[in-house]
């Protein structure tokens, strides 16, 4: 199965989620593509920050620069965010809605301070308009720890709930009705 990972990660915790999804993946003998979304609005610093937290709140996309990989050339693509206010950064938000023609499966994690708020998922599927074969929630502080009960167990099991979903889906090799 071909895999491509993209992501945001403004602070450094997405981006080890990501890495971590990819390496369950490899071991699972996956082909995995790694692409960092890169939004050119600048968004360090807490007084920019905010105005994209605002950005988010407000669903907004946003420029970013091209990814590097054929999206369609890929059975699934997983799409990871951090939470701004609850919801999806505005990279993501435009990754997904400009290639949701391209999007076979999709596969969504998120990464947040606090408790998790599964409404980020509903928003990220309705922009691509697929239902997601797995969705993992992440916080922060367990990243950041690389807390094996809290974050290194999630992601095994968010993989092999990838795996499992593509196996028993006897429609895999072509594209899901789009979710309305």
């Amino acid at each position: 199965m071909k895999v491509l990972i993209v992501f945001y990660s403004r602070t450094g915790n997405t981006r080890r989620a990501a890495q971590a999804v990819a390496d369950e993946l490899r071991a699972a003998g996956c082909e995995v593509a790694v692409e960092e979304l890169v939004d050119r609005k600048n968004r360090r610093g807490l007084r920019v920050w905010s105005a994209g937290v605002k950005d988010a709140t407000l669903k907004h996309t946003t420029e970013i620069d091209p990814v590097g990989a054929d999206v369609a050339a890929f059975d699934v693509v997983v799409a990871g965010t951090p939470l701004w206010a609850g919801t999806v950064v505005p990279a993501v938000r435009t990754f997904l809605k400009t290639h949701r023609d391209d999007i076979g499966q999709v596969a969504f994690f998120c990464t947040m301070l606090g408790l998790p708020d599964n409404r980020s998922f509903g928003a990220m599927a309705k922009v691509c308009g697929r239902k997601p074969l797995a969705r993992m929630a992440l916080i922060d502080h367990h990243i950041s720890h690389n807390d094996p009960d809290k974050f290194l167990s999630r992601t095994g099991r968010f993989v092999r709930t990838i795996i499992e979903a593509r196996g028993s889906d006897n429609a895999a090799r072509e594209r899901p009705a789009p979710v309305s």
